[in-house]
C-alpha cells in the first residue's frame, strides 16, 4: 500500500504542476495495486479542455510505473 500511495501521489502532484488540473484519487483507495484517479479542467474553450485532458492521459500512460486499464471521459 505504501508503494502504491507513493506512486499515485507522485502522479497526482506532477499532473497538477504540469497541466494545472484538478486531480484526486477518487476510488480504490483500499486496493493494494489499483487506483482510480479523476482529473478535471475548466475552460471556456472546449477544444483547449479536450487537449489538456488528452495530454494528461498521454502523460500518465508514459509513466512506466503504471498501466492504464480504463479511461472514462465525460
Amino acid at each position: 500500500m505504501k508503494d502504491k500511495r507513493k506512486v499515485v501521489k507522485s502522479i497526482i502532484e506532477r499532473l497538477k504542476a504540469k497541466f494545472n488540473l484538478s486531480v484526486a484519487e477518487i476510488g480504490l483507495q483500499e486496493s493494494r495495486c489499483d487506483a482510480e484517479i479523476g482529473c478535471a479542467v475548466v475552460s471556456n474553450d472546449p477544444g483547449f479542455a479536450h487537449n489538456v485532458i488528452e495530454a494528461a492521459v498521454r502523460f500518465i500512460e508514459s509513466d512506466c510505473r503504471v498501466e492504464v486499464l480504463k479511461i472514462d471521459r465525460i
